[in-house]
Protein backbone atom coordinates (compact mmCIF):
# COMPACT_ATOMS: atom_id res chain seq x y z
CA UNK A 1 0.00 0.00 0.00
CA UNK A 2 3.25 2.26 -0.63
CA UNK A 3 2.76 3.86 -4.02
CA UNK A 4 5.63 5.90 -4.47
CA UNK A 5 5.92 6.25 -8.73
CA UNK A 6 3.60 7.10 -11.00
CA UNK A 7 3.78 4.28 -12.74
CA UNK A 8 2.66 1.42 -10.68
CA UNK A 9 0.12 1.33 -8.10
CA UNK A 10 0.94 -2.23 -7.03
CA UNK A 11 3.66 -1.00 -4.20
CA UNK A 12 2.04 -2.20 -1.12
CA UNK A 13 4.97 -3.09 1.31
CA UNK A 14 5.08 -6.87 2.15
CA UNK A 15 3.49 -6.80 6.15
CA UNK A 16 0.50 -4.38 6.94
CA UNK A 17 0.36 -4.29 10.99
CA UNK A 18 -2.48 -2.58 12.05
CA UNK A 19 -4.43 -1.60 14.85
CA UNK A 20 -7.81 0.52 15.75
CA UNK A 21 -11.35 -0.59 17.23
CA UNK A 22 -13.10 0.80 14.59
CA UNK A 23 -12.93 0.28 10.83
CA UNK A 24 -10.87 2.99 10.77
CA UNK A 25 -7.50 1.10 11.74
CA UNK A 26 -3.96 2.47 12.00
CA UNK A 27 -1.62 0.99 9.24
CA UNK A 28 1.88 0.14 9.95
CA UNK A 29 3.33 -1.16 6.87
CA UNK A 30 6.86 -3.12 7.34
CA UNK A 31 8.40 -3.93 3.84
CA UNK A 32 9.82 -7.16 4.08
CA UNK A 33 11.41 -8.31 1.01
CA UNK A 34 12.58 -6.92 -2.11
CA UNK A 35 12.50 -8.56 -5.70
CA UNK A 36 15.74 -10.53 -6.64
CA UNK A 37 16.67 -8.59 -9.56
CA UNK A 38 17.99 -10.94 -12.71
CA UNK A 39 20.27 -9.97 -15.52
CA UNK A 40 19.81 -11.29 -18.60
CA UNK A 41 22.36 -10.76 -21.92
CA UNK A 42 21.69 -9.54 -24.80
CA UNK A 43 24.13 -11.10 -27.76
CA UNK A 44 22.78 -8.40 -30.64
CA UNK A 45 24.18 -6.57 -33.29
CA UNK A 46 22.75 -3.42 -32.13
CA UNK A 47 21.99 -3.90 -28.22
CA UNK A 48 24.97 -4.59 -25.72
CA UNK A 49 23.68 -6.44 -22.66
CA UNK A 50 23.44 -3.58 -20.53
CA UNK A 51 20.80 -1.82 -22.78
CA UNK A 52 16.80 -2.55 -22.35
CA UNK A 53 14.57 -3.11 -25.48
CA UNK A 54 11.60 -0.38 -24.98
CA UNK A 55 9.29 -2.92 -24.67
CA UNK A 56 11.28 -4.57 -21.78
CA UNK A 57 10.89 -1.06 -19.99
CA UNK A 58 7.33 -0.96 -20.33
CA UNK A 59 6.86 -4.29 -18.93
CA UNK A 60 9.30 -3.61 -15.94
CA UNK A 61 7.44 -0.18 -15.23
CA UNK A 62 4.15 -2.08 -15.36
CA UNK A 63 5.44 -5.10 -12.78
CA UNK A 64 6.30 -2.25 -10.15
CA UNK A 65 8.79 -2.45 -7.35
CA UNK A 66 7.21 -5.22 -5.62
CA UNK A 67 6.82 -8.93 -6.22
CA UNK A 68 3.67 -10.13 -6.41
CA UNK A 69 4.51 -14.11 -4.85
CA UNK A 70 3.58 -16.58 -2.44
CA UNK A 71 5.77 -15.38 0.11
CA UNK A 72 5.03 -11.44 -0.17
CA UNK A 73 0.77 -12.44 0.21
CA UNK A 74 2.06 -14.91 3.14
CA UNK A 75 3.91 -11.62 4.72
CA UNK A 76 0.63 -9.46 4.22
CA UNK A 77 -1.68 -12.33 6.07
CA UNK A 78 0.31 -13.09 8.93
CA UNK A 79 1.31 -9.43 9.57
CA UNK A 80 -2.45 -8.64 8.82
CA UNK A 81 -3.48 -10.91 11.62
CA UNK A 82 -1.09 -9.55 13.91
CA UNK A 83 -2.02 -6.06 13.57
CA UNK A 84 -5.28 -7.09 15.60
CA UNK A 85 -3.62 -7.94 18.36
CA UNK A 86 -4.11 -4.30 20.40
CA UNK A 87 -7.72 -5.49 20.17
CA UNK A 88 -7.25 -8.53 22.22
CA UNK A 89 -5.43 -6.23 24.94
CA UNK A 90 -8.03 -3.57 24.79
CA UNK A 91 -11.35 -6.27 25.43
CA UNK A 92 -11.95 -4.44 28.38
CA UNK A 93 -13.17 -1.64 26.73
CA UNK A 94 -14.78 -3.37 23.91
CA UNK A 95 -16.69 -5.07 26.52
CA UNK A 96 -17.67 -2.13 27.89
CA UNK A 97 -18.61 -0.41 24.70
CA UNK A 98 -20.82 -3.60 23.75
CA UNK A 99 -22.47 -3.50 26.93
CA UNK A 100 -23.30 -0.08 26.93
CA UNK A 101 -24.87 -1.30 23.60
CA UNK A 102 -27.00 -3.77 24.56
CA UNK A 103 -27.49 -3.12 28.29
CA UNK A 104 -27.36 0.74 28.89
CA UNK A 105 -29.32 0.56 32.09
CA UNK A 106 -26.41 -1.70 34.10
CA UNK A 107 -23.52 0.20 32.10
CA UNK A 108 -24.34 4.18 31.58
CA UNK A 109 -22.92 6.00 28.71
CA UNK A 110 -21.66 8.55 30.75
CA UNK A 111 -18.91 6.74 32.95
CA UNK A 112 -16.36 4.22 30.99
CA UNK A 113 -14.54 4.11 34.26
CA UNK A 114 -17.86 2.72 36.12
CA UNK A 115 -18.55 0.04 33.32
CA UNK A 116 -14.75 -1.54 33.70
CA UNK A 117 -14.69 -2.07 37.66
CA UNK A 118 -18.28 -3.55 36.73
CA UNK A 119 -16.36 -5.51 34.42
CA UNK A 120 -13.55 -6.29 37.06
CA UNK A 121 -16.14 -7.36 39.54
CA UNK A 122 -17.60 -9.74 37.91
CA UNK A 123 -14.45 -11.10 36.75
CA UNK A 124 -14.99 -10.99 32.85
CA UNK A 125 -12.55 -8.22 32.11
CA UNK A 126 -11.27 -10.72 29.46
CA UNK A 127 -14.73 -12.38 28.73
CA UNK A 128 -14.58 -13.20 24.48
CA UNK A 129 -10.91 -12.43 24.24
CA UNK A 130 -10.44 -15.94 21.94
CA UNK A 131 -13.25 -15.06 20.14
CA UNK A 132 -12.36 -11.04 19.29
CA UNK A 133 -8.68 -12.97 18.49
CA UNK A 134 -10.36 -15.09 15.68
CA UNK A 135 -13.13 -12.71 14.56
CA UNK A 136 -10.17 -10.02 13.92
CA UNK A 137 -7.19 -12.10 12.71
CA UNK A 138 -9.72 -13.80 10.28
CA UNK A 139 -10.41 -10.19 9.10
CA UNK A 140 -7.18 -8.91 8.88
CA UNK A 141 -5.38 -11.21 8.31
CA UNK A 142 -7.64 -11.66 4.43
CA UNK A 143 -7.99 -8.23 3.95
CA UNK A 144 -4.30 -7.02 3.36
CA UNK A 145 -3.69 -9.42 1.05
CA UNK A 146 -6.52 -9.29 -0.17
CA UNK A 147 -6.07 -5.91 -1.43
CA UNK A 148 -2.89 -6.16 -2.73
CA UNK A 149 -4.03 -8.93 -4.66
CA UNK A 150 -7.11 -6.91 -6.33
CA UNK A 151 -5.52 -3.77 -6.46
CA UNK A 152 -2.74 -5.61 -8.62
CA UNK A 153 -5.73 -7.67 -10.59
CA UNK A 154 -7.13 -4.28 -11.15
CA UNK A 155 -4.33 -2.76 -12.22
CA UNK A 156 -3.51 -5.23 -14.73
CA UNK A 157 -6.70 -5.45 -16.06
CA UNK A 158 -7.46 -1.45 -16.40
CA UNK A 159 -3.68 -0.19 -16.49
CA UNK A 160 -5.21 2.90 -18.77
CA UNK A 161 -7.78 3.62 -15.77
CA UNK A 162 -4.72 2.72 -13.40
CA UNK A 163 -2.72 5.33 -14.39
CA UNK A 164 -5.46 8.23 -14.95
CA UNK A 165 -6.81 6.91 -11.29
CA UNK A 166 -5.49 5.41 -9.21
CA UNK A 167 -7.80 6.25 -6.50
CA UNK A 168 -10.90 4.17 -8.33
CA UNK A 169 -8.22 1.56 -8.00
CA UNK A 170 -7.97 2.07 -4.45
CA UNK A 171 -11.62 1.89 -3.95
CA UNK A 172 -12.41 -0.79 -5.73
CA UNK A 173 -9.73 -3.12 -4.53
CA UNK A 174 -10.01 -2.28 -0.72
CA UNK A 175 -13.87 -1.98 -0.66
CA UNK A 176 -14.04 -5.72 -2.29
CA UNK A 177 -10.95 -6.89 0.32
CA UNK A 178 -12.89 -5.63 2.97
CA UNK A 179 -16.66 -7.27 1.93
CA UNK A 180 -14.62 -10.50 1.89
CA UNK A 181 -12.84 -9.78 5.13
CA UNK A 182 -16.12 -9.58 6.61
CA UNK A 183 -17.22 -12.79 5.43
CA UNK A 184 -15.37 -14.46 7.57
CA UNK A 185 -15.14 -12.50 10.55
CA UNK A 186 -18.78 -11.92 11.25
CA UNK A 187 -20.30 -15.46 13.00
CA UNK A 188 -16.88 -14.88 15.40
CA UNK A 189 -17.92 -10.98 15.88
CA UNK A 190 -21.05 -12.68 16.81
CA UNK A 191 -19.81 -14.88 19.07
CA UNK A 192 -17.64 -12.23 20.75
CA UNK A 193 -20.36 -10.09 21.41
CA UNK A 194 -22.88 -12.63 22.95
CA UNK A 195 -19.99 -13.84 25.51
CA UNK A 196 -18.73 -10.01 26.25
CA UNK A 197 -22.76 -8.85 26.94
CA UNK A 198 -23.89 -11.85 28.90
CA UNK A 199 -24.48 -12.31 32.09
CA UNK A 200 -22.23 -12.04 35.00
CA UNK A 201 -23.20 -15.42 36.19
CA UNK A 202 -23.09 -17.23 32.88
CA UNK A 203 -20.34 -20.01 32.32
CA UNK A 204 -20.69 -20.54 28.59
CA UNK A 205 -17.33 -20.74 26.89
CA UNK A 206 -16.29 -19.96 23.42
CA UNK A 207 -16.91 -23.59 21.95
CA UNK A 208 -20.77 -23.90 23.85
CA UNK A 209 -21.49 -20.38 22.15
CA UNK A 210 -19.77 -21.81 18.89
CA UNK A 211 -21.87 -24.70 18.61
CA UNK A 212 -24.36 -22.90 19.50
CA UNK A 213 -24.76 -20.21 16.89
CA UNK A 214 -23.92 -23.29 14.28
CA UNK A 215 -26.51 -25.31 15.37
CA UNK A 216 -28.94 -22.57 13.68
CA UNK A 217 -27.96 -21.48 10.66
CA UNK A 218 -29.80 -18.26 10.16
CA UNK A 219 -27.92 -16.42 13.12
CA UNK A 220 -24.71 -17.10 11.52
CA UNK A 221 -24.95 -14.29 9.68
CA UNK A 222 -27.53 -12.17 10.94
CA UNK A 223 -25.34 -9.14 11.68
CA UNK A 224 -23.68 -9.60 8.05
CA UNK A 225 -25.30 -6.25 6.81
CA UNK A 226 -24.44 -3.69 9.95
CA UNK A 227 -21.16 -5.30 9.78
CA UNK A 228 -20.08 -4.60 6.16
CA UNK A 229 -22.13 -0.76 6.71
CA UNK A 230 -19.48 -0.08 9.64
CA UNK A 231 -16.62 -2.17 8.33
CA UNK A 232 -16.29 -0.68 4.54
CA UNK A 233 -16.96 2.71 4.49
CA UNK A 234 -14.09 3.31 7.31
CA UNK A 235 -11.82 1.15 4.67
CA UNK A 236 -12.69 3.04 1.87
CA UNK A 237 -11.39 6.14 3.26
CA UNK A 238 -8.17 4.42 5.10
CA UNK A 239 -6.97 2.79 2.33
CA UNK A 240 -7.43 5.97 -0.17
CA UNK A 241 -5.93 8.32 2.19
CA UNK A 242 -2.44 6.12 3.12
CA UNK A 243 -1.91 5.78 -0.67
CA UNK A 244 -1.76 9.41 -1.31
CA UNK A 245 -0.07 10.12 2.28
CA UNK A 246 2.53 7.73 1.17
CA UNK A 247 3.44 9.87 -1.97
CA UNK A 248 2.70 12.86 -0.97
CA UNK A 249 5.44 12.10 2.33
CA UNK A 250 7.48 11.34 -0.51
CA UNK A 251 7.06 13.52 -3.14
CA UNK A 252 7.27 16.69 -0.70
CA UNK A 253 9.18 15.78 1.98
CA UNK A 254 11.47 12.83 1.62
CA UNK A 255 12.87 13.47 -2.10
CA UNK A 256 12.87 17.10 -1.61
CA UNK A 257 15.42 16.14 0.97
CA UNK A 258 17.50 13.60 -0.43
CA UNK A 259 17.53 14.46 -4.38
CA UNK A 260 20.99 15.01 -5.76
CA UNK A 261 21.98 16.35 -9.15
CA UNK A 262 22.74 12.85 -10.43
CA UNK A 263 19.38 11.32 -9.64
CA UNK A 264 17.10 13.35 -9.97
CA UNK A 265 14.71 11.11 -10.16
CA UNK A 266 14.14 8.99 -6.74
CA UNK A 267 11.76 6.05 -5.87
CA UNK A 268 11.15 4.69 -2.83
CA UNK A 269 14.04 2.11 -3.11
CA UNK A 270 16.03 4.70 -3.69
CA UNK A 271 15.93 5.67 0.57
CA UNK A 272 17.05 3.29 3.37
CA UNK A 273 14.71 0.93 4.68
CA UNK A 274 14.48 3.44 8.00
CA UNK A 275 13.55 6.09 5.86
CA UNK A 276 10.39 3.62 4.46
CA UNK A 277 9.42 2.53 7.49
CA UNK A 278 9.22 6.33 8.98
CA UNK A 279 7.10 6.97 5.74
CA UNK A 280 4.60 3.85 6.36
CA UNK A 281 4.07 4.72 10.06
CA UNK A 282 3.38 8.49 9.09
CA UNK A 283 1.00 7.85 6.62
CA UNK A 284 -0.89 5.06 8.36
CA UNK A 285 -0.53 7.59 11.50
CA UNK A 286 -2.27 10.25 8.88
CA UNK A 287 -5.29 7.77 7.85
CA UNK A 288 -6.02 6.08 11.31
CA UNK A 289 -6.76 9.80 12.07
CA UNK A 290 -9.19 10.50 9.07
CA UNK A 291 -11.00 7.17 8.96
CA UNK A 292 -11.02 6.36 12.54
CA UNK A 293 -13.42 8.77 13.89
CA UNK A 294 -16.06 6.88 13.77
CA UNK A 295 -19.42 8.79 12.93
CA UNK A 296 -19.97 6.89 10.13
CA UNK A 297 -19.27 3.60 11.44
CA UNK A 298 -20.86 4.13 15.22
CA UNK A 299 -24.67 3.94 14.26
CA UNK A 300 -23.58 0.18 13.05
CA UNK A 301 -21.72 -0.98 14.83
CA UNK A 302 -24.53 -0.10 17.57
CA UNK A 303 -26.25 -2.47 15.37
CA UNK A 304 -24.21 -4.94 15.20
CA UNK A 305 -23.73 -5.65 19.02
CA UNK A 306 -27.91 -5.34 19.09
CA UNK A 307 -28.04 -7.96 16.35
CA UNK A 308 -25.49 -10.16 17.67
CA UNK A 309 -27.03 -10.44 21.24
CA UNK A 310 -30.56 -10.31 19.78
CA UNK A 311 -30.20 -12.89 16.07
CA UNK A 312 -34.13 -12.44 15.34
CA UNK A 313 -34.16 -8.99 15.46
CA UNK A 314 -34.34 -7.18 11.35
CA UNK A 315 -32.20 -4.32 10.94
CA UNK A 316 -35.55 -1.72 10.79
CA UNK A 317 -36.30 -3.06 14.62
Amino acid sequence: MDPTTASSTSTQPAASLAGGLNAGSHHINIHLDHPPHSHHHHHHNHHSHHEQLPHQKHQQQQQGPLPHTASYYRNCTIGGALSSSLRWLLNPIDSVKCNMQVHPKEFPSKSVTAGLQTLYNQGRMYRGVTATMLAYGHQTGMKYPLYEYNKHVLTEMFPQLAEKNKTLIYLLASGSAEAIADVFMCPWEIIKVQLQTSTANSTRGLGAATLALWRQPSPLYSAMTPIWLRQVPGTLVNFVCFEHSVQWIYQTIVFAQQQQPHRPNMTKQDCSTTTQLAVTFGAGYISGIVSGSGIISHPFDSLVSLQSRHPKLGVLQ
